[in-house]
């Protein structure tokens, strides 16, 4: 099986995501499937492209990954740590993304397109990646978004806005 992977976050960064999608990575390939990723170049958690990285991987170069995947990097946007700086990061890495999907659309022949969250505008470019490829899409969500929302009132600049959570109408 073919599986293309659309994530923002991936090796040779460390976080749940990329450490789960490593030991995913490495059973595809023990199981013969191949494994095509689209991610930014590593920047997180820093918010810049990694230190020691060189920004390898291109659409037309994949860089290939610890377990033989094929890796092909998109641009992404510095971020500041702040949550404004955080979301445009993740809008710039969705519409490169996408960009690339349909720019590979007749190199990729994937049997399933995999979007993974926590960045939620990824799995927008995922429903648009299965429209563009007419392949089958899982979304896979495993952070816990409804307690990130339980807590907004802690976010950065929170004091300036309304409670997020008085607008969706938590307590």
């Amino acid at each position: 099986m073919r599986i293309l992977l659309l994530s923002h976050h991936y090796a040779p960064e460390v976080g749940p995501p990329q450490l789960r999608w490593s030991g995913l990575a490495r059973e595809f390939a023990n199981a013969g499937h191949s494994l095509d990723v689209v991610a930014p170049h590593p920047h997180y958690p820093i918010g810049r492209l990694l230190d020691g990285y060189e920004a390898t991987g291109s659409l037309d170069e994949p860089e290939v990954g610890q377990h033989g995947e094929s890796i092909y990097r998109v641009r992404f946007r510095e971020t500041r740590g702040t949550l404004g700086t955080v979301m445009l990061d993740q809008l710039v890495v969705a519409w490169a993304t996408l960009g690339a999907v349909f720019r590979l659309r007749h190199r990729l022949e994937p049997d399933v397109i995999v979007a993974t969250a926590p960045a939620l505008p990824t799995l927008i470019v995922g429903w648009l990646a299965k429209l563009i490829l007419r392949r089958p899409l899982v979304m896979e969500v495993r952070d816990a978004w409804p307690d990130l929302i339980a807590v907004s009132d802690h976010w950065e600049g929170h004091q300036q806005r309304q409670s997020l959570k008085k607008r969706v109408g938590l307590r």
